[in-house]
């Protein structure tokens, strides 16, 4: 997906990926860690690891996993600020999860076709 800066190109990235879902979640499969998180000088930071974000859409859920890299920056006080995102899909990639929606759906485009058909005199 490429390498955003900043907190405005991060956030855009972000409301691209959602915009077109009813609900989402993140679910972090990667949890901060010694292993996971590496300091980068005194004043920088950078987190690594695997995400899966699902989204429900009209008629179906899709699943986006992907391998992630923020970069953030420490300041005084304990501050910490996104200034560099990254993120590419896993060997899983984008998997579409088809269920009930879609025979709900299914369900009331037949209802809806039944009734707009000329019944039999």
């Amino acid at each position: 997906r490429g390498m955003r800066r900043g907190a405005g190109e991060i956030k855009i990235a972000f409301e691209n990926l959602f915009k077109d879902a009813r609900h989402l979640s993140v679910s972090f499969r990667t949890q901060p860690s010694e292993a996971t998180v590496h300091r980068i000088g005194k004043d920088h930071a950078a987190f690594a690891g695997y995400y899966k974000i699902s989204k429900l859409l009209s008629t179906s859920i899709v699943e986006v996993h992907a391998k992630f890299v923020f970069v953030y920056s420490l300041g005084q006080g304990g501050s910490v600020e996104v200034v560099t995102h990254n993120s590419m899909l896993s060997p899983k990639g984008i998997v579409r999860v088809r269920g009930h929606l879609s025979k709900f759906n299914a369900y009331l485009a037949k209802r809806e076709e039944e009734a707009s058909s000329p019944s039999p005199s």
